[in-house]
């Protein structure tokens, strides 16, 4: 054997030798493909479906036909496994119609199924994650969920909300609500709040929780909301303004848009209900400070923890993105580096490279300062205030 010849680590190779009563040797091999099995599988996979080759099963959804393999359909989705075991009719069936979602995302789950790489976006998120947890497609919904609960922003918060609510997601549904309602004033003047549906809006305006720091706001936000749409929403503008609460809005603020405006002047028993006084306030949260994060990497496209973080997220006391700035071009890469906050000021020191850099920054005017090196070059390393 030439133990000059290079090793392929991909695939490791196991000599044993096995000797018998008579003096007999033999030498047999054990192979482990482990890194290049699955690719080569789906790979060949792929190409059966396309040739039609063992193809067992068409799907059809909308008058699209979608070709495909039992054996694979029920390895990725729980619905499809208990469907194909023999104990319903459709584990007869050479086509399947499938009710409840469309032709394009029906295909695009089936694509899914025989390729480890796929894209969700703010496109397709709504209906591949719908049609992902009424087809039991498990890793499919927890990349939809992960998308979403990334890109928890004004905009998008009450749509993520609505949809986790949908498919009975807890986790994802708690933290839209709350992010809605923490940022209501930055919420209820997005393009989105004026498309909620009046039971939605009826939900959100009427939690206790409302972070709203004046009951105008209130007021204001279902003016807009019912202005959108003044035909068909008008009749709903008593029901949701039973939820102001009238006592704690400033009355001579309240005199004049009575005054002013004819809309909310005109709705029936307005009246009463500004004369109610018994209406508890609402729960203010009001922050006492926040969390800045920064340091470390970010995934790029393929997931993978490669990108350096060279900005500050600005969080809440409840750990929700209010903000993000980007770090001084000065301060270089900030990977490895340690942070921490004197007189609310952040001081940065080290990173790649061993830098022996300090730098101290202040968010709040985006600017900074180098200060004086470290004696010694620091990275990945920790600091602390005393």
């Amino acid at each position: 054997m030439d133990t000059n010849q290079p090793v392929n680590d991909s695939q490791t190779t196991e000599v044993s030798v096995t000797v018998d009563e008579n003096g007999t040797v033999y030498n047999s091999h054990e192979c482990d493909d482990t890194d290049e099995y699955p690719a080569w599988f789906l790979e060949r996979l792929r190409e059966f479906r396309s040739e039609g080759h063992l193809v067992d099963v068409t799907l059809c959804a909308e008058g699209k036909e979608i070709p495909c393999h039992k054996l694979v359909l029920s390895a990725c989705s729980d619905y499809f496994h208990a469907m194909f075991r023999g104990g319903h009719s459709e584990s007869k069936k050479d086509k399947i119609e499938i009710g409840g979602v469309s032709g394009e995302t029906l295909e695009k789950l089936v694509d899914i199924a025989y390729t480890p790489k796929y894209t969700v976006s703010i496109e397709n998120v709504q209906s591949l994650y719908e049609a992902a947890n009424m087809l039991q497609f498990e890793a499919v919904e927890e990349s939809c969920e992960e998308f979403l609960t990334d890109r928890l922003r004004p905009d998008t918060c009450l749509a993520s909300w609505e949809l986790a609510d949908k498919v009975s997601n807890k986790n994802l549904s708690a933290m839209a609500k709350n992010f809605a309602l923490t940022f209501f004033d930055k919420v209820c003047v997005n393009e989105n709040f004026l498309d909620l549906p009046v039971e939605f809006l009826r939900t959100y305006i009427s939690d206790n929780d409302l972070h709203a720091e004046k009951e105008e706001q209130v007021i204001e936000a279902i003016m807009l909301w019912a202005r959108h749409d003044l035909e068909e929403r008008e009749t709903h503008l008593k029901e949701l303004l039973e939820f102001v609460r009238f006592s704690h809005v400033d009355q001579d603020h309240l005199k004049d848009i009575m005054e002013t405006d004819k809309v909310l002047a005109g709705v029936p028993g307005i009246k009463e209900l500004i004369k109610n006084q018994s209406v508890q306030p609402r729960t203010c949260k009001l922050f006492q400070g926040e969390i800045l994060l920064l340091g470390g990497v970010t995934k790029d496209e393929d997931g993978e923890y490669s990108k350096p973080n060279n900005c500050i997220y600005r969080l809440d006391v409840q750990c929700c993105c209010v903000d993000i700035t980007s770090l001084p071009r000065s301060l270089g890469d900030n990977e490895g580096s340690a942070a921490c906050v004197v007189n609310n000021d952040v001081i940065v020191t080290g990173g790649k490279k061993y830098s022996s850099q300090v730098w101290r920054c202040r968010a709040s005017h985006n600017s900074s300062t180098r200060l004086r090196f470290l004696r010694t070059e620091r990275y990945d390393h920790g600091m602390a205030v005393l």
